[in-house]
């Protein structure tokens, strides 16, 4: 059975630099420092940088906001 999604590409989210906010950047490496992040290099303020990928899920993602919802549900 064929993926349904197979020929439609799934529309990857602009990149932008954390520092300058300039959308000129190229792909360094798919992963960085940990799986679900890909390391980015930008071409206007020369800073390397690492963002999360689109594939990642969110449900994964734990961030301090994420753990202080889970600490007030727990209440």
């Amino acid at each position: 059975m064929k993926r349904q999604e197979e020929g439609q590409e799934r529309e990857q989210p602009a990149v932008i630099c954390p520092f300058c906010g300039s959308a000129e950047v190229e792909l360094l490496a798919l992963f960085g420092s940990q799986l679900l992040t890909d390391q980015y290099y930008c071409r206007a303020c020369h800073t390397p940088f690492e963002h999360l990928r689109a594939d990642a899920d969110d449900d994964e993602r734990v961030g301090p906001a994420h753990l202080a919802n889970l600490a007030h549900q727990g209440e």
